[in-house]
């Protein structure tokens, strides 16, 4: 009967093991996508942009992280050798979830992100998002007087993993600084005559 009940116990430790490495991988695959469709849209900015010489100090329409509904629009190129689009990023809190922080079940605001190509509702997050962060910079690092000067885009997401209704995981965070090559391109040629 106790080789049984060890031998029992142990598979439902295994199997918790499985289902949490499974939820684990489905947490990164999804920050992952999400990653990677921000990533080539930023580094698009301003791409291809059809204004005067070409110059996309004018590529970023909108820019509101205040409102309740934030909102990052921007002009570029979405695929390769094609004409530029609007891609416009909507994101707000959804929801409040309770995830481990430093090991203490705290309640967090849940984002859900949407991205619009043209108008057209093409991406929609998944997951439970707990911070999607986009700030603006110059060349050298500082906060953006204006949009328009623009060279450097700051993005910051973290997701939390649900594993099932009793306990979540903590979450996974991703931070970069993002230089669209056609805006450090003419912050280059603003200072050296070409």
């Amino acid at each position: 009967g106790i080789v049984i009940y060890i031998v029992s116990m142990q598979t439902m430790a295994n199997q918790d093991r499985s289902v949490r490495a499974v939820q684990q991988r489905a947490v990164r695959t999804s920050e992952m996508n999400l990653l990677a469709m921000v990533e080539s849209d930023f580094q698009n900015i301003g791409s291809n942009f059809p204004a005067y010489d070409n110059h996309p100090d004018f590529a970023i329409t909108a820019y509101d992280t205040m409102s309740a509904t934030k909102v990052f629009q921007f002009t570029g190129q979405t695929a390769r050798y094609a004409s530029p689009d609007t891609v416009r990023y909507q994101w707000g809190v959804q929801a409040t979830k309770k995830i481990k922080r430093d090991g203490v079940l705290v309640d967090v605001d849940v984002y859900e992100i949407r991205r619009f190509v043209n108008g057209t509702l093409s991406g929609l997050s998944t997951g439970l998002i707990t911070r999607f962060e986009i700030g603006l910079r110059q060349s050298d690092g500082t906060p953006v007087a204006a949009v328009s000067d623009t060279r450097q885009v700051v993005v910051g997401i973290s997701m939390a993993s649900n594993l099932g209704s009793s306990s979540l995981l903590g979450e996974t965070h991703w931070d970069t600084i993002i230089r669209p090559a056609a805006m450090a391109r003419w912050d280059y040629e603003d200072y050296v005559e070409v």
